[in-house]
């Protein structure tokens, strides 16, 4: 029998049946496969009924016709189990997904093909799309819920309206009809924001966003009055970058925002509901400021379920909502907003009422910075009853005129609910506060009253043929729900882990790099600088080297374009780092008489994933001149056409190249021009790129040249300006070799084996004797994995006194780790640990001791 699956403007309708969504996102790419049915099972008791994840392109097509769905790929398989667990899954496919994934999960060997143009109508662009879905859609349409599977909804691409330039309406409709012509018949849904984007003939608008629920659900419901009003990612905080800070968001705040939800008859999907790594390099670059955004290994996003499936305050705080709006959900899923039938004496404490065929419920929301003690009264003061405490800031849910049972009918609640058992009940509310049920039984009216209590023992009313139950908030947070429904029980620690064995300290041995790849320069690649891919560098490192002749006069290095760092060594010895988080362009190298060995460590930090700029090339991506200086510019003044736009001077003589770094930017729509050629174009709409780069030489002409900037309105502050000038006549001109890779070794991390193992390794030098130089650290340690039937507490790496670099355990690359920060520490799965014993490499771009590198256990909430 086939399943139908329709979506009308109250909700999605499976077989007719309404379902209220509560949905969390899991990708199965950033957790170890052996901890999938473990986070599966957790997502069941925080109160999810649906799982939402995206597919990356990237990770299943690494290297272009070569497919990869094994492992922690095995997207079939993840369905599969949480078909298995009781969910419904909705699967947001390729071609571009965001995520803060290298590229947006597109695949890196794309940049090298001609005339592509990304997320656009472009044949190229189409061509390898409608290639890699005759791959993927079969997994998909086979598993919906319209042939036995729990695909409930597929994705259109991902925030298409996000940039002002996405303007391609073909391009959408073009993968929408991908969709359908290989055998998608779920419904298709898009997301954008509240009032931007394009409406898709054929699918349902949804949003991103992570505030203002009621308005911006108002706005989704104003563009498509016959849909429903789907929050897809419901936003709980935000990635962390290097260098910036770590990014959370209470518990607390997160419960109140989906009452808001579900006061504007919403349902929502929650980015992310379990975090995950970014192992490898795939963490991916957004862009926040000069120097862009570069995503740390850990994509925890103070998630509820984090990293390491630490279970959290937030977990704790966001199933009291999750609950009841599942185990009450036909309150929610075919409600409508009705006049309000209730009041309370407080000002700026907002009502709002919803009324569904089976009962009503009251939303109140406190907009004063006060608690508020909060009294009830319907309208013909028939019921008057107390209602505890209301935090500032803080919206409640009350249930009124709801069946409980065929004999029992709740007329109001002033406790909160959130678990309906059938039988019983579940209520809580804050130690202390009164709260009081106004029912009729039998059709006598009843009030049972009482005070939320302080310990672990629920209040207890049997009334009927139902018991309601009313626990301290702190309690009812830890009522664990059996899969049958039939009671529940108390668990107040949920991380609770066996007795913990000692973790073994660490001790290292040492490998020089740059002495290694002497040994492998016959395997390089002979040419002028290529960018990292056309070598096979897709992510992470690569080498550059080249040879020139000094007199020895100290000088300035310049390397035309860089991405995205580059740190230089010269005859051996490190010179400086150029690029990301370091000088713009320029490094102080001090050569020796005759010649000199120049090799260049490039990394790509990941690409672009939040842009327009996508398929971004790394590495060297210009020349390398000797001799270069800073220039300075003087200060924007504005044109004389009075029209808002501003001109700077920039003096040029023959032989000269000049490069600028303009930063700075807001979001006002702005053009830069140079005697007439338009050379930067800020793409303006919802996009933060505030910074770009531009090598000017071409357009230059002997004297002043006037950089003309034109705004679409008055700038509020004019944007800030470097330069560096350099002699054209001394450019590097010696062949250069690379290769990719730390040791040259491959541009593939997906590969298990490196040759790092074999290089010649020796004693640490104490911390005094450390010069600056890339090194690689081994160490060998006995931790045995925990087995399935120990909870033992998530074991990190804390890589303490080291600079950047990365980390292999047992083959697997645990990710990135930079002092930077905020990251200090990487997640080591149990699953990636060995019974016989496990080999740990480190390589450090710097070379800093390891001594204070140490194993722990992760700490965990209660």
């Amino acid at each position: 029998m086939t399943t139908s699956v329709q979506i009308d403007r109250h909700s999605v309708l499976v077989d007719g049946q309404r379902l209220q969504l509560v949905s969390g996102a899991v990708h199965y790419f950033r957790i170890p496969r052996d901890e999938w049915e473990s986070r599966l099972d957790d997502c069941w008791q925080a109160g999810l009924n649906t799982i939402e994840t995206i597919v990356p392109w990237n990770v299943h097509e690494y290297h272009e016709g070569k497919y990869c769905f094994s492992g922690n790929r095995d997207l079939a398989a993840f369905i599969d189990l949480c078909h298995s667990r009781g969910f419904f899954v909705i699967v947001r496919p390729s071609p571009y997904i965001c995520g803060e994934w290298d590229n947006g999960g597109l695949p890196f060997w794309l940049t090298q093909k001609s005339d592509i143009a990304y997320r656009r109508a472009n044949p190229v662009f189409m061509k390898y799309i409608s290639r890699w879905h005759e791959v993927l859609l079969p997994l998909i349409v086979s598993r919906q819920v319209s042939s036995g599977g729990p695909i409930l909804m597929v994705q259109i691409e991902n925030e298409y309206g996000y940039f002002g330039d996405a303007d391609e309406i073909e391009y959408m409709t073009f993968l929408r009809d991908e969709l359908l012509h290989h055998g998608v018949t779920v419904p298709l849904i898009t997301c954008d924001l509240p009032g931007n984007g394009w409406l898709v003939d054929g699918a349902t608008k949804c949003a991103n966003f992570g505030s203002n629920f009621r308005e911006g659900l108002r706005v989704l419901a104003d563009e498509q009055p016959d849909a429903f009003r789907f929050v897809s990612e419901l936003w709980l905080a935000w990635f962390d970058h290097w260098g910036g800070e770590h990014h959370t968001r209470s518990g607390r705040n997160v419960g109140n925002a989906l009452k808001e939800v579900l006061a504007a008859g919403g349902h929502y999907n929650f980015y992310m509901w379990s975090g995950g790594t970014n192992f490898g390099y795939y963490g991916g670059r957004t862009t926040d400021d000069e120097f862009g955004a570069f995503i740390t290994a850990s994509y925890d996003y103070d998630a509820p379920l984090g990293e390491t499936g630490v279970i959290t305050e937030k977990f704790h705080e966001c199933r009291l909502v999750n609950w009841l709006a599942q185990s009450y959900q036909d309150l929610f899923v075919d409600s409508d907003e009705t006049p309000v039938t209730w009041r309370v004496p407080e000002t700026d404490v907002l009502l709002t009422e919803r009324l569904s065929p089976s009962g009503r419920t009251i939303f109140v929301r406190n907009d004063t910075p006060n608690t508020v003690t909060l009294r009830l009264a319907n309208h013909d003061d028939s019921v008057r009853a107390k209602a505890g405490t209301l935090l500032a800031g803080e919206t409640r849910i009350f249930l009124s005129d709801v069946a409980l049972s065929p004999t029992v009918k709740l007329r109001l609640a002033t406790a909160d609910a959130f678990l309906n058992l059938g039988k019983e009940h579940l209520f809580y509310g804050e130690p202390g506060d009164t709260y009081e049920f106004h029912l009729t039984v039998d059709g006598t009216v009843t009030v049972l009253s009482g005070t939320v209590p302080n310990g672990q023992e629920p209040a207890r009313h049997a009334v009927g043929d139902v018991t309601l139950y009313v626990f301290a908030r702190e309690v009812a947070r830890s009522v664990r729900v059996p899969k049958e429904h039939a009671s529940f029980t108390v668990q107040m620690d949920w991380n609770q882990y066996d007795q913990q064995e000692a973790l073994p300290a660490l001790s290292f041995e040492q490998a020089e790099v740059l002495s290694a790849l002497d040994t492998r320069t016959s395997d390089w690649k002979s040419s002028h600088p290529l960018p990292l891919e056309d070598f096979g560098a897709y992510q992470g490192y690569g080498w550059y080297h080249t040879s020139f002749v000094s007199d020895g006069t100290p000088t300035r290095l310049v390397l035309e374009s860089v991405h995205d760092r580059a740190t230089v060594f010269l005859n051996g010895r490190r010179q400086g780092v150029v690029g990301a988080f370091a000088p713009f362009a320029l490094c102080d190298i001090e050569p020796t008489p005759g010649v000199n060995c120049l090799s260049v460590l490039l990394d790509n930090l990941g690409r672009y994933c939040f842009t327009a700029r996508l398929g971004e090339r790394k590495g060297l991506l210009g020349n390398a001149y000797l001799g270069g200086h800073e220039l300075a510019l003087p200060t924007w003044t504005p044109s004389e056409l009075d029209d808002g736009a501003l001109n700077l001077r920039i003096p040029w003589e023959h032989g000269e190249g000049i490069l600028l770094r303009v930063f700075g930017l807001d979001t006002t729509p702005i053009e830069f021009y140079l005697h007439g050629h338009l050379i930067y174009k800020h793409r303006s709409y919802n996009d933060d790129d505030r910074f770009f780069e531009v090598n000017v030489t071409k357009w230059l002409r002997p004297g002043d040249n006037i950089l003309e900037v034109r705004p679409a309105k008055s700038l509020e502050h004019a944007p800030s300006i470097k330069a560096v000038r350099y002699a054209l006549d001394q450019q590097l001109t010696e062949p250069w070799t690379m290769a990719a890779g730390v040791v040259g070794e491959s541009g593939d991390v997906e590969i298990s084996t490196h040759p790092f193992a074999a290089m010649s390794y020796g004693p640490v030098p104490v911390p005094a004797e450390n010069r600056v130089a890339p090194r690689f650290f081994r160490s060998h340690f006995k931790l045995a994995p925990a087995g399935p039937t120990v909870r033992r507490h998530p074991v990190k790496l804390k890589l303490t006194g080291l600079g950047k670099g990365s980390v292999w355990l047992n083959g697997h690359h645990l990710g990135r780790y930079w002092s930077a920060g905020p990251q200090t520490a990487l997640y080591i799965p149990d699953s990636y640990l060995s019974e016989t014993g496990n080999e740990l490499y480190i390589f450090d771009e710097e070379g800093r001791s390891p001594d204070q590198v140490h194993l722990l256990y992760e700490a965990h909430f209660s």
